[in-house]
């Protein structure tokens, strides 16, 4: 083996004057796991694993498929479905545009983020936070630019501000049914505001 390979295999690395580098762009392979559709604007289906899988759809008509672990899911709007399995998932949208949380499309996933700097609108009944998550528990992550219409929840249905996930969140609550959205759109909210 010559020495350009082994310094290649080496996770650190050092320069020609004595700087040592650590290569960290690698995943986690115990725990984390990227998977990428190989086709643009085809459908695919992307399968995870067992571990805490990162998937991504390439903006075809794919179907992500988290299965086991706490999985992050980067969807498309034109995906058609978006399932986290097992575990605490989050799904994260990556264009603009409106997205409604029906059956078909979203399932066992507990974390919505629509941060992504465009104008996004979120469609949801409080009645799908029950069918969407394992936990009956949602959290939504959006920023200004982000619209949420949320129906059949009133004003009495408000708990109060729940710090989780690092964040601040306004925490609705009807039933078993407990939705968390980023407070800086607690007045956005469709039948709330």
């Amino acid at each position: 083996m010559d020495i350009e390979e082994e310094m290649s295999n080496n996770a650190e690395q050092e320069d020609n004057i004595g700087n040592t580098e650590t290569d960290t762009s690698a995943p986690n392979t115990d725990t984390d796991i990227e998977t990428e559709a190989p086709v643009i604007n085809q459908s695919e289906t992307i399968n995870g694993t067992k571990n805490n899988d990162i998937i991504h759809s390439n903006e075809g008509y794919d179907i992500l498929l988290g299965l086991k672990g706490d999985d992050t899911l980067y969807f498309y709007t034109n995906d058609r479905i978006v399932n986290g399995g097992n575990g605490f998932d989050k799904a994260v949208l990556q264009d603009e545009g409106s997205i409604t949380l029906e059956k078909n499309t979203f399932k066992n996933i507990e974390y919505i983020d629509t941060k992504n700097g465009i104008e996004n609108t979120i469609n949801l009944d409080i009645n799908d936070v029950l069918r969407l998550s394992n936990t009956d528990e949602i959290f939504i992550e959006a920023d200004e630019y982000d619209i949420i219409n949320v129906q059949n929840i009133e004003k009495s249905n408000y708990e109060g501000i729940h710090f989780e996930h690092g964040m601040q969140f306004s925490h609705y609550s009807l039933g078993k049914a407990d939705l968390y959205i980023d407070i800086s759109l607690a007045l956005q909210i469709g039948d709330v505001a």
